[in-house]
């Protein structure tokens, strides 16, 4: 995580007059948490400060969030998968 994002982050709560304890209880999150997040004193690698990080736009959303969900990859990955097995050359492989 980027420390000018946070420092943009938290002049945006200033400029919207939203306390970040007020935004993390509108989105359900834990306020100290929402505070270690946003200081960088928690890494939001996993967990409720993970989804925190995604929500303050710190982190990108989990890619592979259906996979995790059902235990099944998503379509995408699947169709990937069958489409560089039928076509070696996709995956940069030449034959």
């Amino acid at each position: 995580m980027d420390h000018i994002c946070r420092e943009k982050l938290r002049q945006m709560f200033v400029e919207d007059g939203l306390t970040v304890a007020q935004w993390a209880r509108d989105h359900g999150f834990s306020v100290p948490l929402v505070y270690a997040v946003l200081n960088g004193r928690n890494l939001a690698s996993r967990g409720e400060s993970f989804r925190i990080a995604v929500a303050l736009g710190l982190r990108e959303a989990p890619k592979h969030q259906a996979f995790f969900r059902t235990g099944q990859p998503d379509r995408d990955v699947v169709e990937l998968a069958i489409s560089t097995q039928l076509h070696p050359a996709k995956q940069g492989v030449a034959m």
